[in-house]
């Protein structure tokens, strides 16, 4: 390895890094919920208050994920025009150890919108199939929450239907 090493440059790299302040999540408060209870809401989220067994370590980007976990579950109940504004509140927080500490407080403010349901369902220029076996192939059914990617699942599913009928 000495060989090796004789007509070879070597440095050494020390890398400088300030971590900066920790934050915690000292309280998250969501309001505007009426047709999700709260409970379930926080079982599609990963940000925590700080106790317990739970760090709660916040970090923004988790946020970003938890209000499109906030979203996404509105869609599957129908809303399809949910909005999730956040405002998030810093405070320091004196340490004796010397470490820089924050705590922050988060406010959901989920404005639902309205619910979508499934009126009826129609199929138009479909001869391959009846509509009955057309209708026991597909999710979306009269009565129940509108949800976009039911369409999408359906159709698919109609497609391959057809196709396996000699309709590529």
């Amino acid at each position: 390895k000495q060989d090796e090493m004789k007509n070879k440059t070597v440095k050494q790299v020390t890398l400088a890094i300030d971590e900066g302040d920790q934050y915690r999540v000292l309280k998250i408060e969501i309001t505007g919920n009426r047709a999700i209870p709260e409970k379930e809401i926080f079982k599609s989220v990963l940000t925590r208050e700080s106790g317990g067994w739970n760090s709660g370590v916040y970090v923004s980007k988790i946020l970003d994920q938890d209000i499109n976990a906030i979203r996404s579950l509105y869609l599957k109940e129908g809303f399809t025009q949910t909005r999730v504004d956040r405002q998030v509140k810093i405070l320091p927080v004196p340490d004796s150890a010397g470490k820089k500490r924050k705590q922050v407080e988060i406010l959901l403010a989920i404005d639902e919108g309205v619910q979508t349901w499934v009126d009826q369902v129609q199929f138009k220029g479909l001869s391959v199939l009846s509509h009955e076996d057309a209708r026991k192939l597909i999710s979306l059914i009269p009565g129940q929450p509108f949800r976009n990617y039911m369409i999408e699942n359906d159709e698919a599913r109609l497609k391959q239907k057809i196709s396996e009928s000699g309709y590529p």
